[in-house]
């Protein structure tokens, strides 16, 4: 065991004479290249940058995918809304169409069954506009108003 600490030594010495020669023969290196990183660094460093770009952009990705399906869902429940609402004013035209309708054809009905001479109870003639609406014919009719363009409805 002796022998072996004895021959560790002897080479611990014989390295640093090694050391001490190699620095006289080899010019010293500034402190530049020491503070810079190698090639292998940079490329490491670049290849880590380049994947984290990378899993931001998939990221990204992704997110839009998620938000341009929230939308479509979005446009298809407000397009269901208003097409909801269409129906329900088609609906309401469609009855105020038939009221009318009934209105009219009650109106022609009245005047298609109006006596045609018409003697009249009253002397000289009358005129319906000052009978607030009436028909002459003996007052055989109730009360019908002229329809004017008061419901128009624009489209």
């Amino acid at each position: 065991l002796h022998a072996h600490a004895d021959r560790l030594a002897m080479l611990e010495l014989e390295n640093k004479a090694l050391r001490r020669k190699i620095d006289i023969l080899l010019p010293p290196r500034p402190p530049t290249e020491a503070s810079t990183p190698s090639f292998d660094e940079h490329t490491i460093q670049l290849l880590a940058e380049q994947e984290h770009l990378r899993s931001d952009l998939e990221r990204l990705t992704a997110s839009l995918s998620e938000m341009e399906i929230q939308q479509g869902v979005l446009l298809m429940n407000e397009s269901l809304r208003m097409k909801e609402e269409v129906a329900g004013l088609r609906a309401a035209i469609g009855g105020i169409r038939m009221q009318i309708h009934w209105l009219m054809n009650t109106r022609h009905q009245a005047v298609d069954q109006r006596p045609v001479g018409g003697a009249s109870s009253h002397s000289g003639p009358q005129n319906s506009s000052a009978q607030g609406g009436n028909l002459s014919g003996g007052g055989a009719l109730p009360n019908i108003r002229r329809m004017t363009g008061e419901f128009s409805y624009r489209i």
